[in-house]
């Protein structure tokens, strides 16, 4: 979406770009609340006026809302965009704009659910999420939309080459060891690997196999923490 002249207008145009069921109540009055919050945060970042407006085609949703996923292109860079709409009996409401790294990292943290996302080639999907999210990893990425399989390949991956390059040993991980599981991680690596023992300290009365159906559990049907 070209800017061209008044902001508030793109914001409309891309407000209504978007088929749903319902329409979206007091289209020009949310989104000249929006275009405010846009040019503020330029202005404080002397940025420069907006040249054009990505946004990703497919709409992102969980639970009762969608989201509306893009990036502003200004002189010197780009920022993030995400349009949060809830759905309400009498219409769509924008309910709010995220316009930081850190907010729209957050919302696709691991600690939430998967998005529900119509995803053609999730590989040029994810190409654009991580010009908005470079800090993100290639696999959280792919699991937050629900491609775990992708998500487990590109873990791997990093994995092979995270040992290929070091020659430092797998250890304990710091703290209080685990009743149910034994945690391994590298003083230069963030990630931390888990490991189900055979056999749990007392008062745990769980079994291995259990175990692994919460996990199966969480996965299939909480999508939540994973």
């Amino acid at each position: 979406f070209e800017v061209e002249g008044n902001l508030d207008d793109t914001i409309v145009r891309i407000l209504n770009s978007t088929y749903f069921s319902l329409p979206v109540i007091n289209v020009e009055a949310a989104a000249s609340s929006a275009a405010k919050r846009v040019v503020d945060l330029l202005e404080s970042k002397d940025s420069g006026d907006p040249v054009a407006i990505d946004i990703v085609k497919s709409v992102f949703y969980r639970d009762s809302r969608a989201y509306l996923i893009g990036r502003i292109r200004v002189r010197d860079g780009i920022v993030p965009i995400v349009l949060v709409l809830q759905s309400l009996e009498e219409g769509i409401e924008l309910e709010a704009i995220l316009l930081s790294e850190d907010d729209v990292s957050m919302l696709f943290g691991f600690t939430r659910s998967y998005f529900h996302v119509l995803a053609g080639c999730p590989y040029e999907l994810v190409r654009f999420l991580q010009t908005i999210l470079p800090a993100k990893r290639t696999a959280e990425l792919y699991i937050s939309i629900g491609f775990n399989k992708h998500g487990k390949t590109e873990l791997y991956r990093e994995v092979l080459s995270q040992l290929e390059s070091t020659q430092e040993l797998f250890s304990l991980a710091p703290g209080d060891r685990g009743m149910v599981m034994r945690v391994f991680t590298m003083h230069d690596y963030d990630l931390v690997f888990k490991i189900i023992k055979d056999k749990f300290d007392p008062p745990k009365t769980t079994t291995y196999a259990i175990v692994r159906e919460k996990y199966q559990h969480v996965f299939r049907h909480e999508r939540v923490g994973r």
